[in-house]
């Protein structure tokens, strides 16, 4: 596949996307996920062909390795534009926070060096008056891990879930955990809050995979 769209493949992308803006309304949050395969023409093209639907923000467009072709993407995006999910530590988001080349970030604890590592992340994000979002796809644990660093940061906004499309994901542990109205209350037990069922863990493991506790 190329990463080089034609016009008439935005436009597309454009007439798609107002359709589904006609069809939720404005009631309704709209985030564009791109796994950083664009280059910076395609980038600022898909930006402008979706202004007129409100993206919360246009996520990952550009590979992480430039921060000045991030720079050039948000002088030409009326769009918030986002990086993260495949970024880590504050020596990757630094030059984006710092230079004015993103408008939002969303690191993943897995990547970004847990709860402290991304707690160092969204502090340097907040003295430059940016939000924070968590990439988050992973296993209860993980989920739990990102509601824990959310709620202990200020300018964290919002996370990404998987957890009522992947059953695993839910039944791996023995609290009761659910998102209502897009909240997660955190767990109030020790460490992370919840305990893990083994029992089921173990009887889903992959064929010949050890358990982590043997």
């Amino acid at each position: 596949m190329s990463n080089m769209l034609t016009q008439r493949e935005i436009d597309l992308v454009r007439r798609a996307h107002e359709n589904m803006r006609e069809a939720l309304g404005f009631g309704v949050d709209i985030i564009f996920s791109e796994h950083g395969q664009y280059d910076l023409p395609n980038a600022i093209g898909l930006c402008q062909a979706l202004e007129s639907i409100k993206p919360l923000w246009m996520e990952d467009l550009l590979p992480i390795w430039c921060p000045d072709s991030w720079k050039r993407l948000k002088s030409a995006s009326r769009v918030p534009v986002m990086l993260g999910e495949k970024t880590e530590t504050t020596r990757e988001f630094g030059p984006f926070i710092t230079g004015g080349a993103v408008d939002a970030v969303h690191p993943d604890l897995c990547f970004s060096g847990g709860i402290t590592g991304c707690r160092r992340v969204a502090y340097l994000a907040d003295e430059y008056y940016v939000p924070v979002a968590t990439h988050c796809v992973g296993s209860m644990v993980q989920q739990i891990a990102t509601a824990n660093f959310g709620a202990s940061v200020r300018n964290f906004v919002m996370s990404e879930t998987r957890m009522d499309s992947r059953p695993l994901v839910k039944a791996m542990c023995q609290d009761d955990i659910d998102v209502v109205d897009g909240h997660l209350r955190v767990p109030l037990g020790p460490g992370l809050g919840i305990t893990l069922d083994e029992e089921y863990l173990r009887a889903h493991r992959a064929e010949g995979e050890p358990y982590w506790r043997d």
